[in-house]
């Protein structure tokens, strides 16, 4: 059902753009053609998520160090951030490991910089930090958005939900992917307008916070 509405937009699209003579006007119609195939993209990749985490075996999870997923989904999306001017800042790498399979741990790290990205304006700056804390490893990602009211902090996290007066590509279950994998595994996570300046932090904790052998040993060099 949620895939019914932009299938049959691509269709009226795909339709016009056959029917129509005008070079200026086919591209036009092709840019947005391609704009439709990408949202449409998104959202099965969404779909398909949420699904498996709801379907997805809660007991013994696998453990993950988090420090090497979070370098992963930064230099995946790197390139995107050049393209719209925006900076990627890592802290310090965190070697403490989560309770989680590393396809879960990217698939939340990947969908909360797709939000940042998507909402910090050319010239901004996405902060990713992650930290042991308190028997788990807590993972902030700061953007230069607009923010949004308190009221609707909350809100965001339904599926297909967007905030009042959102003009971005979304599908509305990008949030909704992330909380369902999170509660799943044990873990919360919150949104909160930046005190420091315009834009949302995202809160994350996963139960683990164990360090590995190997990386204390590092860590104290």
């Amino acid at each position: 059902h949620a895939l019914r509405t932009p299938l049959a937009a691509l269709q009226l699209q795909a339709d016009v753009l056959d029917g129509s003579c005008d070079v200026a006007e086919r591209a036009a119609r092709a840019t947005e053609l391609r704009a439709g195939i990408r949202r449409t993209v998104r959202l099965s990749r969404h779909l398909l998520a949420l699904a498996r985490s709801e379907s997805a075996q809660s007991s013994s999870p696998a453990t993950t160090v988090v420090g090497p997923v979070v370098a992963e989904a930064v230099h995946v999306y790197a390139p995107i951030a050049a393209a719209r001017d925006v900076d990627i800042r890592q802290a310090a790498p965190c070697y403490a490991e989560v309770a989680s399979d590393p396809r879960d741990l990217g698939q939340i790290i990947g969908n909360l910089l797709d939000n940042a990205l998507r909402y910090t304006a050319a010239g901004g700056r996405v902060d990713v930090s992650a930290t042991a804390d308190a028997g788990g490893v807590r993972i902030e990602i700061a953007d230069e958005g607009p923010g949004l009211p308190e009221s609707e902090l909350e809100n965001v996290f339904q599926r297909f939900y967007r905030a009042p007066g959102d003009a971005t590509e979304g599908s509305g279950l990008g949030l909704a992917v992330v909380r369902g994998i999170v509660g799943r595994l044990g873990g919360r996570v919150r949104l909160a307008n930046r005190a420091d300046r315009s834009g949302l932090i995202v809160q994350l904790w996963l139960p683990g916070g164990d360090v590995t052998p190997r990386r204390k040993a590092a860590q104290t060099q």
